[in-house]
Parts: structure tokens; sequence; C-alpha cells
């Protein structure tokens, strides 16, 4: 008997050691995939123009006729890079910021693929098929890594307090920078009817959609959506089943 029971704790303690090196790759390959996508980001950023030496420095412009926000990446030199980038997503203050990839014809490619065409564990963010930039709902995927990244902030949102400190979502596009702000947060199953709503085609079936999710909702925001306003949804894993999902429902700003 002592023999056998010396034999379970070997392949116990065997079986410790290989979960410990299992994990240790996980994180390791994780942080390399981290920092491709970070040396992207640096990249792709938009060289600032400088003004001329000579030109005096202007009054502040009144608030009317602020400068819309300028972008940060230059999204045609990714699209060079891979024709699939669609845009740039990055929540201020938060670990989202990475690129949108948009493949309807294969709507889970970069689910365990990097920008670059390799295996990653981390995938890329990416826009669902049946939509474009110009659907009233935009709904992104991101995994939500054990390491933090990707999408894993996005499960602090079921914190209301958090939601308030980072309500700012930013999309950039080839067009420019599009503003929105949170307006809620829910946890939902992977097959939710929000997923299938992509546009409204009247003001009545817009709200019911609303108003659907909004049931559903851990919080709501002030901003409630009017119909003509876009929509951003972005979806990561959360809870303890396969299926389940949080998501936060950002509305554009006027």
């Amino acid at each position: 008997m002592t023999k056998v029971i010396r034999i379970a704790k070997w392949i116990l303690l065997l079986m410790l050691v290989l979960s410990l090196v299992m994990i240790a790759r996980e994180m390791l390959r994780g942080k390399k995939e981290q920092n491709a996508l970070e040396e992207l980001s640096q990249a792709a950023l938009v060289v600032p123009q400088s003004s001329s030496a000579n030109e005096e420095e202007s009054a502040p412009a009144p608030e009317a006729e602020l400068p819309k926000r300028q972008p940060v990446h230059d999204i045609a030199q990714l699209q060079e890079l891979n024709s699939d980038t669609l845009c740039w997503l990055t929540i201020p203050d938060t670990r989202v910021d990475y690129p949108v990839m948009h493949t309807p014809q294969e709507p889970q490619k970069y689910l365990r693929l990097s920008f670059e065409h390799e295996y990653a564990i981390s995938g890329v963010p990416f826009l669902q098929e049946n939509c474009t930039l110009d659907s009233q709902n935009l709904v992104i995927y991101g995994h939500n890594m054990k390491n933090g990244t990707m999408f894993s902030d996005i499960t602090l949102y079921a914190d209301r307090a958090y939601c308030a400190d980072h309500s700012l979502v930013l999309l950039e596009t080839t067009s420019g920078v599009r503003e929105y702000s949170v307006y809620a947060a829910a946890c939902v199953k992977s097959n939710d009817p929000w997923y299938y709503f992509e546009s409204a085609s009247n003001p009545d079936q817009f709200y019911e959609k609303l108003e659907d999710i909004s049931a559903k909702a851990l919080y709501l925001g002030n901003n409630t959506p009017e119909y003509g306003q876009q929509l951003l949804t972005i979806s990561t894993c959360y809870g303890a089943n396969d299926d389940d999902r949080i998501l936060i429902i950002a509305v554009q700003n006027q």
C-alpha cells in the first residue's frame, strides 16, 4: 500500500509540474503576442506634421470650432500590411488598444490568428461578419485573456464605477476618428438576439431592440441612444460557462 501511495504522489507531482509548465508557456506566448501588437501600434503611429518655426501661436478656438480628434494610427498603412484591417479600437486608460479585422467570408478567421497570419492564442479583435462601418450596431469580438490583455478589461465594466471612469471609446477609421460613450453593460449568452441586431429599418424596431437589451443590463447610463445614432458593441467571454458573455454598448457622440 505504501508503494502505491508513493507512486500516486509522484504522479500527482508530475501532473502539477506539467500544469505549471503549460501555464508558463501560455503566459510567455501571450506576452509575445501582446508585444507584437504593441510594436505594430508603434509602427503605425501617425507622424505629426511640425508647424513652421515662424508660425505664431494662435489663440484657442471657441468650443464650437474646436478641431475634431485626430487619428493616432495610420489605418491605410495597416491595410497595406494586412488588407483585412478595418479600423483601430481604443478605450483610453485601459489595455484595449488594438486593430480590428473584418473578414465577412471567414467570420472567425482571427479567432486564433495573429495580424501577421501566424497562429496566436490571443487572436486579434474582429468585427462581426454581417456588419460594416455603416451599420447601426457594430459588434466587435475579442478574447478575455488570463494575462489581462485583449478584452480582459471589458469584464471590469460589470462595475458601474469603472464605467464612469472609462466611458470613452474611440474607433479610428480611414475617414477619421469616431467617439462613443458607454451606455450600458450586460451579461448575456453567446446567442443573445442583440448579436443579430445589425441595423433597424425604422425607429420602432430600433427602440424595441434597445428596450430588450436594456432590460438585461447591469446598469444604464444617461446617454440613451436615439434612432439614427450608431451603436458600438464590444463582447468578450465572462462567467462560468462557455457561452457566458459580457458586452458593453456605446453610443456615438453627436
